[in-house]
């Protein structure tokens, strides 16, 4: 499933499990970062998650097709400016204003995405995509907390809304730096290995049985 696949299919996550997540696909973002890379278009559609060898919630990142090499520019690694590139629901603030984009906007989309999966929803919806655009621009986000029935793990909305910040220089400093604080959240030991497991155990036997409903039923029409 992708993680928009999963949100769709069983509602928002909880926080243990988002961060669970999150740090997997930091830890791929670490990796194409630290070898010169910027996604550019991190979102739950384009990322991955399996269950593998007996480990739940095993994470892909996909579609490295807008990734863009770096360049060092007064010690700072930045993409050259360019076209306009990215999904408006989780598209960095830079991106939109065609100012300089480095591995930074990749946490901010991260955050966007972490966000959509504790609340089922994007921080920003506009009427069209260029509104949506502008929003991640121009409106501050507002905490999930504020759109949940129950209130969340304040060390994880606390770095939400870090790596939200439109400003690239108010975010994490990097992707090992936001796993690190990933850890030290207090949800961060909510979600177990063996959570994972049972999850997709019941995942993988219900899609089983609608797999059998759907080949075996039988249509009666019956009319009153």
């Amino acid at each position: 499933l992708t993680l928009k696949e999963l949100v769709v299919a069983d509602g928002p996550l909880n926080a243990g499990r988002v961060i669970r997540l999150m740090t997997q696909v930091c830890g791929s973002l670490a990796e194409a970062h630290e070898a010169g890379l910027v996604h550019r278009d991190i979102k739950p559609a384009n990322v991955m998650v399996s269950y593998r060898g007996g480990l739940g919630d095993f994470v892909t990142v996909l579609d490295f097709g807008l990734v863009k090499p770096v360049r060092k520019t007064e010690d700072r690694e930045l993409t050259v400016p360019g076209g306009f590139f990215g999904s408006p629901g989780f598209i960095s603030p830079e991106t939109v204003s065609g100012d300089p984009v480095d591995s930074r906007s990749d946490l901010y989309s991260l955050g966007a995405t972490a966000w959509y999966l504790l609340t089922g929803r994007e921080v920003f919806e506009g009427e069209t995509g260029f509104q949506t655009c502008m929003k991640h621009v121009q409106e501050p986000a507002r905490p999930p907390s504020e759109f949940l029935p129950v209130p969340t793990d304040p060390d994880l909305e606390h770095l939400l809304m870090q790596c939200l910040e439109k400003e690239p220089r108010k975010r994490p400093a990097s992707a090992r730096h936001l796993i690190a604080s990933l850890g030290k959240c207090k949800a961060a030991a909510d979600w177990s290995d063996q959570q994972a497991a049972e999850w997709w155990n019941r995942h993988l036997q219900e899609t089983q049985f609608r797999a059998e409903d759907e080949t075996d039923a039988t249509f009666v029409l019956i009319d009153d």
